[in-house]
């Protein structure tokens, strides 16, 4: 376990892997708070019209893998406030 005690799966569905700016930066602000806050984090993204599918699938990884303490979903389309 990391020092911080989280090591975190972003899952993001796209489609048309396809990404907004504003998602970009919302990306951008979740690595400078993990990063303070002495989490891990790996970024995956799933191409695929079905949000479900891909949601599915994105969980299935995080599962798989094991190391992640915490799978957050992050739609390519949105923007979060830190």
């Amino acid at each position: 376990m990391t020092e911080g005690g989280r090591h975190i799966l972003l899952g993001t569905p796209t489609a048309g892997n396809v990404v907004r700016t504003s998602y970009v930066s919302t990306v951008v602000a979740f690595t400078k708070i993990a990063q303070e806050r002495g989490w891990t984090y790996d970024v995956v993204t799933m191409n695929s019209a079905d949000v479900v599918l891909a949601r599915n699938f994105l969980a299935n990884q995080a599962l798989r893998a094991g190391a992640a303490t915490d799978l957050l979903f992050i739609d390519s389309d949105m923007e979060i406030a830190p």
